[in-house]
């Protein structure tokens, strides 16, 4: 077994950032709610003080409503990719590498489908030599970060002397479905 090391940690979010209380407010006056789902939203969104703002990959959340599925994958893909892109070099910058030193890219999701997945894209945005080893991770939940390391360290370990660029990608507002359920309100808050 090879050692290996993380160069560089960097995070990035979508431009659109709400203050939880606004994050609230939106919520609660787009859809018709029952007052136990508001009071639901009010101890998530206001009472915890734990998260003062949310990051939304969207332009304007009153469209939230009127968007198809075509619409979802479409923001998805425009975030998704725009996240992914600036997370990565500011990852290269600080590992002071180039794009053409990757060898390998690991991106994993649970937000978004897209076809080709999110590697291709990211391949193009930086971009990477053609020859770069495209690992898509897609659906694995909140814990999809786990399996992509394993998969750079797997990636590692049968080519020693090469980089990996891991990239986790949520755009959790991409993925709205709306309902009254707690564990609907959970998961879209």
């Amino acid at each position: 077994m090879l050692d290996v090391q993380i160069a560089a940690l960097a995070t990035a979010n979508p431009p659109l950032r709400i203050s939880q209380e606004d994050s609230y407010q939106a919520y609660v006056n787009l859809l018709p709610l029952s007052d136990r789902a508001k009071s639901l939203l009010q101890r998530i969104f206001v009472e915890n003080r734990s998260i003062g703002y949310r990051h939304f990959g969207m332009d304007n959340p009153a469209v939230i409503l009127q968007e198809s599925q075509d619409d979802l994958i479409a923001r998805y893909r425009k975030y998704g990719v725009q996240v992914a892109l600036e997370a990565a070099n500011k990852a290269l910058d600080q590992a002071g590498l180039t794009a053409e030193q990757i060898d390998g890219l690991v991106v994993n999701t649970c937000t978004g489908y897209l076809c080709p997945g999110l590697t291709s894209y990211v391949a193009e945005g930086l971009p990477l030599r053609p020859d770069v080893w495209p690992y898509d991770l897609q659906g694995m939940g909140c814990g999809g970060a786990v399996p992509n390391l394993q998969t750079a360290y797997n990636h590692l370990q049968t080519h020693p002397d090469s980089n990996v660029l891991a990239i986790a990608v949520e755009i959790c507002s991409a993925t709205i479905y709306l309902g009254e359920a707690p564990d609907l309100l959970v998961s879209n808050a």
